[in-house]
């Protein structure tokens, strides 16, 4: 059973679509001033080995942006969104392009590992992104905030893959570990982008990372599979026997 991903908000009936592409467009464009606004602030107030998060305020951010601090706040939860990553952003983008790619890919794993290789991918591909990219990830004050946002996004992906996978025992924990995997994977391959300078596309930085993975896999694979064999042979009889029996 396939279930959408996302339900798509239908347009007003009377707002045509040019002019909703309109509308978004300039919202996109003022997204875009607030972002790059809050990063000049943010070095110009000492940057992270000052106190650029601490004395970049939301005032001075609005006013630069030409906008009030009310429409600020109906747009943004925090600085923290301008000045590093808007999270719930990212989330939106990321299931928008796994909404594109379930149908495409058989495997659900496949599908949610290329979805946020595309997503990340199109995000970094413009240059003020990719700049509060790069800074968040070096950042100690936005590292609690990815920690949450991060595990809200695994439990969000564990949901959607469910119905996706074969229906068997085990299929609850598939999609947890498929949704573990893919939200660690992309992690540590911004992490592999952040410590190689961020001068490659991170969505090639997480695909490395992944590969690696696929190594580091097989030898553990071994491992457990001689564990198993071992310990079975260790077992006593009369232990084996109670298990056979329940």
């Amino acid at each position: 059973m396939h279930n959408p991903v996302m339900p798509k908000m239908p347009l007003p009936k009377s707002t045509s679509r040019s002019a909703y592409g309109s509308v978004q467009r300039r919202h996109d464009q003022l997204r875009q001033r607030l972002f790059y606004e809050a990063g000049r602030l943010f070095e110009e107030m000492g940057g992270e080995e000052g106190r650029g998060f601490e004395d970049t305020m939301v005032e001075q951010i609005a006013e630069r942006a030409g906008i009030s601090v009310r429409t600020f706040f109906r747009m943004f939860e925090s600085k923290t969104d301008v000045i590093f990553l808007d999270m719930r952003r990212s989330m939106e983008e990321y299931f928008a392009c796994l909404e594109e790619a379930l149908p495409v890919y058989e495997d659900p794993l496949a599908a949610a590992l290329i979805a946020r290789l595309e997503q990340i991918s199109k995000f970094a591909s413009n240059p003020v992104n990719a700049t509060r990219l790069m800074r968040s990830l070096k950042s100690r004050h936005f590292v609690n905030r990815r920690a949450t946002w991060y595990t809200l996004w695994q439990g969000q992906l564990q949901t959607v893959l469910l119905p996706y996978l074969p229906k068997r025992k085990d299929s609850s924990i598939r999609a947890a570990l498929i949704a573990a995997i893919v939200v660690k994977l992309g992690e540590l391959g911004l992490q592999h982008w952040e410590e190689t300078g961020g001068a490659e596309d991170p969505a090639r930085a997480i695909a490395e990372v992944w590969l690696l993975l696929e190594g580091v896999l097989k030898t553990a694979r071994l491992a457990i599979e001689t564990y198993l064999q071992t310990s079975m042979k260790k077992e006593s009889p009369a232990r084996r026997s109670v298990k056979s029996a329940a």
